[in-house]
């Protein structure tokens, strides 16, 4: 239990946020891009467009072997 709170455990756990902070901006730009020809349906996209990048970001995250 004592490794979690490791040095290099702690630094890891930094740049993985900072990394998906990052990637979350990224994805927030292009959806504001995307939705902004659209003049009616402009609320619609965006918020399928944030779930479908939460979804993408957290299949990213799972181990290969599914556990």
């Amino acid at each position: 239990m004592m490794e979690l709170f490791a040095p290099e455990a702690i630094a890891a756990l930094f740049q993985v946020v900072m990394i998906d902070l990052a990637l979350a901006g990224d994805n927030a730009i292009v959806v504001g891009m995307a939705a902004a020809g659209l003049p009616q349906q402009r609320t619609r996209a965006i918020f399928f467009g944030m779930a479908g990048a939460t979804c993408s970001s957290g299949a990213d995250a799972m181990p290969a072997d599914g556990h």
